[in-house]
C-alpha cells in the first residue's frame, strides 16, 4: 500500500500555498505501529463528557483550527460546491457554517451529542439545506453511496481515546466507505503523525493509495514540530486514480 506524502505550509497571508513534494512512501504493512500517548483512554472518548460540555458551555470548541486553515484543501479537493458533504462529529465548530458561506450549501452535520445538535440547529436555522442530526459515527443511518465527501476533524482522534478505540475507529471507517460515492473523498484531519494513524485505514475498504498533507500551525518552524497537523485524503477501493 503506497502513500504519497505532500507537505503543505500555510503562510500567514491567506491565499498562498507552498507545496513540498517529497519522494517518500509509506506502506500499511511496514509502518511501525507506535501507540501514541494521546490514544490512551481519556474523557475525549466519552460521549457523556462531550454532551455535558456542550450543555454547560456555549463557547465554540474549535478542534485544531477552523475554516481558514481548511479552505485550501477544500478548494483543491472539493471543487464542486454542490457536493453532498457529511461532517462527522461536528460539535459546535464553525467550520460547516463557514463552508456554507463559501458556497457549500449541501452539508449534513452529525454528532453523538443531542445537546450540541439542538444548539447548532437553532443557531444556523437561517442556512437552508444545512442539516443537523444526532448520530453515532460508527453506526450511520444513511443509505449506501450517499455522499460525495466526508470530513472528519478530530473525531477519529477522539474515538482512539475511548475503551476499544481500535474497534470503534474500524467501525467508523467501514461506515465511511459504505456511505461514500465510489469516487468520493474522505478527508480526515488529525494531529497524529502517519505512524500513529495509517494502520487504522487498512482493511476498511479504502483504496491502497492515499495522500497525506501536512498543515503547520503556525506556519513557521520545522515540519515535525508540535504545531503540525495532518490531513489524510482517502477514497473507496472501488475507485483508483
Amino acid at each position: 500500500f503506497r502513500v504519497f506524502v505532500v507537505f503543505i505550509a500555510l503562510p500567514t497571508t491567506v491565499g498562498c500555498l507552498v507545496r513540498f513534494k517529497l519522494s517518500r512512501y509509506y506502506t500499511f504493512a511496514s509502518v511501525t505501529m507506535t501507540w501514541v500517548e494521546v490514544d490512551q483512554v481519556c474523557v475525549y472518548g466519552d460521549p457523556e463528557y462531550w454532551d455535558s460540555k456542550y450543555k454547560a458551555e456555549d463557547e465554540v470548541t474549535e478542534w485544531f483550527f477552523g475554516f481558514e486553515h481548511m479552505k485550501h484543501l477544500l478548494q483543491d479537493h472539493v471543487k464542486n460546491k454542490a457536493a453532498k458533504i457529511l461532517m462527522l462529529g461536528c460539535g459546535n465548530s464553525t467550520l460547516s457554517a463557514d463552508m456554507y458561506r463559501a458556497g457549500y450549501h449541501n452539508i449534513t452535520n452529525i454528532d453523538i451529542s443531542p445537546n450540541v445538535i439542538e444548539k447548532m440547529m437553532y443557531q444556523y436555522s437561517c442556512m437552508p439545506g444545512m442539516q443537523w442530526m444526532v448520530m453515532d459515527a460508527t453506526q450511520l443511518s444513511f443509505k449506501d453511496s450517499s455522499f460525495d465527501c466526508i470530513i472528519d476533524k478530530g473525531t477519529l482522534d477522539a474515538l482512539c481515546c475511548a475503551p476499544g478505540g481500535n474497534d470503534l475507529v474500524s467501525a467508523m471507517n467501514h461506515e465511511v466507505v459504505r456511505v461514500l460515492q465510489p469516487r468520493g473523498l474522505f478527508m480526515m484531519v488529525s494531529f497524529v503523525q502517519p505512524q500513529g494513524r495509517l494502520h487504522h485505514f487498512a482493511n476498511c475498504g479504502f483504496s491502497d493509495q492515499l495522500e497525506i498533507i501536512t498543515i503547520r500551525t503556525p506556519p513557521e518552524g520545522p515540519l515535525d514540530d508540535e504545531g503540525s497537523h495532518f490531513a489524510y485524503l482517502l477514497r473507496p477501493a472501488v475507485y483508483e486514480d
